[in-house]
């Protein structure tokens, strides 16, 4: 009964980790490895339910082949504990009432430790099952469970390493492209924006910056399962294919992020104050400014959208160039903290060109925003 939240836990992962054409494998490694694990136990120890064997088979078949070892040293080390607690009680006290309420007292705080993960919960489901078997038969039992729940981690653990071995790397890829997609639109529509003299919500949605750091998260969490996959990741692909998957792309792209928010709230400062307002040191956003910083975000957007962290887009010296050009001819404060903003920006994706290798990314291929229309 205590072992339903983790069965459910793995449920919920084998629907929700996988793209919907890959999501037959990992319910097929779980069943390749319990079922193993079975017919092995059953086999060589001619234990008729090893249901202990195909339960941990099941229990660590994770989402990686690192993972699964992490999860098979959880496992191994909170069945070892709970043992270890309980067994001196049983054999010296006895099922007695005192002995049982120190046996759990212990095993929970034990199961509490942050490195046993989700499987601190056998902590004290082992130390029950070890402490209510009889004296006599203590090792009699106790013996054949932990043989089996050994043969359990390991089979488990070989099956996820070897049976359709998990790869994120197309996932955080795609979350990449959804951030570059999303990023380079808001600079879009900010530089419509400035243009127009519109509010950026009009044009973005109350909820854009929110929207904006879930994109950013999202890709961060891909980018993490995609690396962890890699780790003792027996597959070819996984051994040879350049990484060109590195946080440094999406500190980047965060930076930048972070910039355009920046300018977003500048520019809604200046429609809730109007363009005649002038207060000390917010001077309004000059007509002659809004072309050239429209341009300007018009060419970071065509810069971010084609930001892999290897070569950068032709453009981007010109449009540093620009920038600076900008920021020395701005003639009010506002002028100047957005001709600031948009300098930052090109300096993000400038500062880390060549960070990573150049690799072929045909999605974006042909893809281009005409600056000189704009204006």
């Amino acid at each position: 009964m205590s072992t339903a939240p983790l069965i459910r836990s793995a449920l919920d992962h084998v629907q929700l980790s996988a793209p919907p054409s890959r999501r037959w494998q990992p319910p097929v490694r779980a069943a390749a490895a319990a079922g193993l694990a079975w017919v092995v136990c059953g086999t060589a120890f001619g234990s008729h339910s090893p249901y202990p064997a195909a339960l941990a088979a099941l229990l660590i078949t994770e989402s990686s082949a690192f993972r699964s070892l992490v999860a098979a040293a959880q496992y191994a080390a909170g069945c070892a504990l709970g043992i270890l607690v309980a067994v001196p009680a049983a054999i010296l006290v006895g099922p007695t009432l005192p002995a049982l309420c120190i046996v759990v007292f212990a095993s929970i705080v034990l199961a509490g430790y942050d490195r046993l993960g989700q499987h601190g919960v056998h902590v004290p489901i082992t130390a029950l099952f070890a402490f209510a078997m009889a004296r006599s038969h203590l090792w009699d039992d106790l013996a054949p469970h932990v043989i089996e729940t050994a043969v359990g981690v390991v089979i488990g653990t070989a099956v996820n390493a070897v049976l359709f071995p998990p790869l994120h790397l197309r996932s955080a890829e795609r979350a990449l492209d959804e951030l570059r997609g999303r990023l380079s639109r808001v600079l879009e529509l900010l530089a419509r924006a400035l243009r127009e003299q519109r509010p950026p919500q009009e044009l973005l949605g109350d909820d854009w910056t929110a929207r904006l750091t879930d994109a950013v998260t999202r890709a961060d969490t891909e980018l993490i399962a995609a690396r962890e996959s890699r780790r003792w990741n027996l597959r070819s692909a996984a051994r040879t294919s350049v990484w060109h998957l590195d946080h440094t792309v999406l500190d980047t792209l965060a930076r930048v992020a972070d910039r355009a928010s920046d300018v977003g709230r500048l520019l809604e400062e200046e429609s809730r104050s109007g363009p005649r307002t002038r207060r000390h040191g917010s001077d309004p956003v000059t007509p002659d400014f809004r072309p050239g910083g429209a341009r300007l975000l018009l060419g970071t957007a065509m810069c971010v959208r084609t930001f892999h962290g290897g070569r950068a887009h032709p453009i981007l010296p010109a449009a540093r160039w620009a920038g600076q050009h900008l920021h020395a001819e701005a003639d009010s404060s506002k002028d100047r903290g957005l001709a600031h903003q948009l300098e930052d920006m090109l300096a993000c994706l400038d500062r880390d060109r060549g960070a990573t290798a150049p690799t072929r990314h045909p999605r974006t291929a042909g893809t281009s925003v005409e600056v000189s229309r704009h204006g």
